[in-house]
């Protein structure tokens, strides 16, 4: 706060303020300037208590009728899990080597136990779609229960998943100490020492919005061992979460209700309408309806004191594509995706600014993807692997189990915003050594380099069992000049310092540039080989004979256009001396 104070004598104003030598932050300084705004301190379960439960449904609703929520989430689930991970085995032996045979065995296996008739206790769920809808929930609900079942007996593998909605877990039920000393939140139960580590999961035996219930609201105790809570925490002592739409579920439905009346004043504007008014002079004595048939050039009779009007409303309104672009960019920004995705809108979307948003995509896809791996599927994998191997269903010792987890998943690549550019970019990184061939073909197209060899091997061995000629593009090296087979690269004149001024110059462009500025500059003088490889690279036709004829007559080469030749520089000292002789 400051004061304000009028000096007589000298006429001035001094602003004094009335809190001197203390110090804080502008934003709580002045309670004025942030009247309304209601804040308090509290912990993260404290404000999930008091509207988890509505947030959740919100966000459902939004779901079932709002574009934009549904795209986000289609969206969201192809990024994270899209077509699935790849599990890539790297299992040794007890001595630590490489065990081929077994990754070979786990792989298969694992591939086998993700169908749909093994890997759900439903028997009709894919795996790929388990896992789409996980992701879906955490984003969508603040979270979801996983629950391993050992000892299934509906498949051939004795173990399945039960996925139940977090709505199942009880979060009306809060105990602040068991007789066990532990203390129970939102239905979790935690340990006694306060380190928020989950001791069991008190599971309601039916769906609480379920309309016919055989449980009721009875709860059962499940051991944390045999449930997975996945969720995304923002704070740091949380144990639930919250739906990642929170922060846009305002700007949403606003939007929604907004597009809603628009579409309605704009039918109603497609509409030719006529109010008859009336003089309060001349009361109506006619129809209480009256029906009149406009065509065009029309006209129709009126009664005494009547008046016609034509309506024309205003819709749709100008500024309505600018409304729905702004509330649609804060939304993006709070539901971590780009507006032209969200909004498909592309009109003013740039290579750049595309490529800009893709980059963050990918960061942003990444990180979740991690958590989700982490927190998901290595928990499955390292407990259906555990399971196997000690009940037989795996052929490998279980003692080994460790050494037999070990492993990526790899997500699916993210495309191209320009495959050539992105190509190009890539060969240059490999060049310089920025990056692996085996990481480079991980990230991009989501399989290992092993694959990709195997692959390649296995098509070169059907064209010759077909007695077809291999393509050439299959017998080269991958990302390299092809080779003779001593080992150096190839030159059959017709691309000969092609690769290297790419990779020195960039394109053809910048290679013309650069050899302009050398001519001028006097460093580099032009030569006919120098056409005809310009020629060759960009694809123009061959020299004329008019041009065969200049190179011939100039020997093949041409001085930069700086210097002079000699018999040019010798009429230009004769004429100087010519004009220097005394008349």
């Amino acid at each position: 706060m400051a004061k304000v104070t009028f000096n007589k004598k000298t006429g001035k104003i001094h602003l004094r303020s009335s809190q001197q030598g203390q110090r804080s932050y502008g934003a709580v300084a002045s309670a004025q300037l942030q009247e309304g705004w209601a804040t308090s301190l509290s912990s993260a379960h404290t404000e999930l208590r008091g509207g988890i439960t509505r947030l959740r449904s919100m966000t459902r609703d939004l779901e079932r009728s709002n574009p934009y929520a549904i795209r986000f989430l289609n969206e969201w689930t192809s990024n994270i899990v899209g077509t699935g991970f790849t599990f890539q085995s790297t299992a040794t032996n007890a001595q630590g080597r490489e065990d081929k045979a077994a990754r070979q065995i786990i792989e298969e296996a694992w591939d086998d136990w993700k169908k749909a008739r093994n890997c759900t206790a439903s028997g009709d769920m894919p795996y790929n779609e388990f896992k789409a809808l996980s992701e879906r929930a955490c984003a969508r609900d603040g979270g979801v229960l996983i629950q391993k079942l050992r000892g299934f007996d509906g498949n051939d593998w004795g173990f399945a998943l039960n996925v139940l909605e977090i709505d199942r877990l009880d979060v009306d039920y809060n105990v602040n100490k068991l007789p066990n000393g532990n203390r129970v939140v939102m239905g979790k139960e935690l340990d006694a020492n306060g380190w928020n580590r989950p001791v069991a999961y008190h599971i309601l035996g039916d769906h609480p919005g379920e309309s016919y219930m055989r449980s009721g609201k009875m709860r059962t105790r499940v051991p944390a061992d045999e449930i997975i809570h996945r969720f995304y925490r923002k704070r740091m002592e949380s144990t639930h979460g919250e739906p990642l739409m929170v922060g846009a579920i305002s700007g949403l439905r606003h939007l929604e209700k907004y597009e809603e009346a628009e579409q309605i004043a704009a039918r109603l504007s497609a509409c030719a309408t006529v109010a008859i008014e009336r003089d309060s002079s001349a009361p109506y004595e006619g129809d209480e309806f009256l029906d009149q048939e406009l065509s065009p050039g029309g006209k129709f009779e009126l009664e005494a004191g009547e008046k016609a009007t034509l309506l024309s409303p205003t819709h749709p309104n100008s500024n309505y594509e600018g409304f729905r672009r702004g509330v649609l960019q804060g939304v993006a920004s709070s539901l971590m995706v780009s507006y032209p995705n969200l909004g498909q809108d592309y009109a003013s979307v740039t290579y750049s600014s595309l490529r800009e948003a893709k980059l963050n995509i990918q960061a942003l896809t990444n990180v979740y993807r991690q958590m989700n791996i982490s927190r998901e599927e290595e928990t499955i994998f390292r407990a259906w692997l555990g399971f196997a191997l000690r009940t037989g269903k795996i052929n490998l010792p279980a003692g080994n189990f460790e050494n037999f987890s070990k492993g990526n998943f790899v997500g699916a690549a993210f495309p191209y915003v320009d495959p050539l550019k992105d190509v190009t970019g890539l060969e240059k990184e490999l060049s310089i050594g920025a990056t692996s061939l085996s990481r480079a073909v991980k990230e991009r197209l989501g399989v290992s380099l092993d694959t990709i060899i195997a692959e390649r091997k296995r098509d070169i061995e059907l064209f010759e069992e077909a007695g077809l000629p291999v393509p050439e593009a299959l017998n080269g090296s991958i990302l390299s000049t092809p080779s003779e087979p001593d080992g150096t690269p190839e030159d059959d004149g017709e691309n000969k310092g092609d690769g290297e001024m790419s990779s020195i110059l960039g394109d053809l462009k910048e290679q013309a540039d650069t050899y302009g500025v050398g001519v001028r500059a006097g460093m580099v003088t032009p030569q006919k080989i120098d056409e005809e490889d310009f020629r060759d690279k960009a694809g123009l036709p061959v020299m004329s004979t008019e041009a065969e004829s200049a190179w011939e007559d100039d020997g093949g080469i041409r001085r930069p256009i700086t210097l002079q030749s000699q018999s040019a520089f010798e009429a230009t000292q004769a004429t100087i001396e010519g004009d220097t002789e005394p008349g």
